[in-house]
Parts: structure tokens; sequence; C-alpha cells
């Protein structure tokens, strides 16, 4: 019976003969589970590493400075709508030269964003300190560098859908969560259990994200074919779903924000690891 399962796994993602259009649906879907149940494992992996390691109040930190992250990754998840859709309708329409132009122009935006988030960050690290009772600077500085990543990284993850790139979407996002914890790991046990060690570890697997995004995209756009034509008006979708999307952000991410500004460590660190565990 197994020997059967196993068989007929391997053909939907290795078929004889070449993909028909019911076997290519498959073995993409199977892709993208299999990848979506290890990136989870890893990431679950990854959160009670540090929650067993680290000081509560270093965990609830930690947690903080990630939820304010959530906070501004949220409402990019409409800029990563608008790419996809806009991607797969130019592929349909064999417009490939203009996803790239696509791709440049919202880069070219959001490069005025993340500069505008990081300078904010820098300036008011201090502030950000104090209201949320750290002591340190780097984890504020990190979060910075997390955010500016953050900012981009949905237009080549948006692409990378709309180009049904479905192998590198699923290798991006297992690479991104086994460097996240193989460095956490190191950082956590040989060099310092703080949320600096898991706020570095985060930042080191978006970049390898964003890398192998870059990489995927490249591949896929090579030698574009088709005219260079004046792109159609993507603002006004974005700006209406960000709102709703802010609006969840603040509902999803504000609690532990505010509660570690405003109780005291200890209850914080123990919101923490309530909240940890919900969100499980």
């Amino acid at each position: 019976m197994w020997n059967g399962f196993s068989e007929r796994i391997r053909r939907a993602l290795w078929p004889e003969g070449g993909d028909t259009h019911r076997q290519g649906l498959l073995r993409h879907s199977i892709l993208l589970f299999l990848a979506l149940n290890l990136t989870m494992v890893a990431n679950i992996g990854f959160t009670v590493m540090l929650g067993r390691k680290l000081t509560p109040d270093e965990y609830s930190i930690f947690l903080s400075l990630m939820y304010i992250v959530g906070l501004f990754s949220s409402p990019m998840q409409a800029l990563r709508t608008v790419i996809t859709h806009y991607t797969a309708r130019f592929i349909q329409e064999d417009r490939k030269k203009e996803i790239a132009h696509l791709i440049r122009r919202w880069f070219f935006y959001m490069a005025g964003v993340s500069v505008f988030l990081f300078a904010i960050v820098m300036l008011q690290s201090e502030w950000i300190m104090a209201s949320q009772k750290i002591d340190d600077p780097a984890p504020v500085r990190i979060m910075g560098l997390i955010l500016v990543i953050t900012v981009f990284y949905p237009i080549l993850g948006g692409a990378m859908q709309g180009l049904q790139a479905f192998r590198w979407v699923s290798a991006a996002n297992m690479v991104s969560a086994g460097t996240k914890l193989t460095c956490g790991a190191v950082l956590v046990y040989l060099c310092a259990a703080a949320a600096t060690s898991g706020l570095l570890a985060h930042l080191i697997g978006a970049s390898i994200t964003f890398a192998v995004a870059i990489v995927a995209i490249r591949h896929r756009l090579r030698d574009p074919q088709g005219d260079e034509n004046p792109l159609p008006s993507t603002a006004p979708y974005f700006l209406r779903s960000s709102i709703v999307l802010i609006s969840f952000a603040c509902i999803m991410q504000l609690p532990m924000v505010f509660v570690r500004h405003y109780l005291p460590r200890e209850v914080a660190g123990d919101f923490s690891y309530a909240l940890t565990i919900a969100r499980l």
C-alpha cells in the first residue's frame, strides 16, 4: 500500500513524457504543500528555541520588535497581490518586458519608503528603546534593517507567484526558514541568549530569501519578448487594499507592543509566552 502511494507521488512530481495540465497542477500543489509545512516546522522550531533559551524579558523584546515589523509588513501584502496579478496578466499576453518594468517601478517607489522608515528608526531609536524598555540599541537597529527587506520583498515574492515559479517560491521559503533556524541556534547557543541573536538570525534568513528571489526572477525573465508599453495604474488598488490591511495589522500586532510599553517587564514576558502559544 505504501509503495503504491509513494509511486503515485513520484509520478506526480516527476511525470514521464511531459506534464499534462492536471499533472502540472497536482505537482505544483504538492510542492507548495510540502514547502509550506517544512517552512512552518522550521519557524515553529525557531520560535520554541528562542522561547526556551531567552529570558522572559529578552523574549518579549524580540517579540515586540518583530510585531512592529509585522505592523508595516502586513499592508505590503497588498503590493504582493498587485504584482502577482499584473505579472500573471503580462505572462498571458506575452509582455515579459513589462514585468521587468513593473518591478523596477515599484522598487523605485519602495526605495523612498524604505529610506524613510530606516531613517525614522535610526533617528528615533532612543524613543523606541524607552517605549519598549530596551537597554541595548542593537535590537532596534537590526529591526530597522529587517524593515528595509520587508518593504522590498513583496515585490519579488509577487513576481515569482505571477510567473508561476513554484519551485523557486518553495525554495525561497524553505531556505529562509532553515537559515533562520540554523543561524538562530548558532547565535543563541554559542554567542548570546538575547533578543539581538533572534533578530539577527531573522535578518540573515530574510536576506537570503531576498537573494533567492532575485536569482529566480532574473532566471525567468531572461530574453523577455514583446514591446514595452505604458504600464496600467496599479497604485489605486494598492492604496485601497492597504487601508484594510493596516486596520487588520493594528488589531493583530499592537497588543504585544502596548503590553511591553505599559506593563512591567515580568508581565510582558508572561504575555509574550501566552501570545506565542495562542498563535501557534
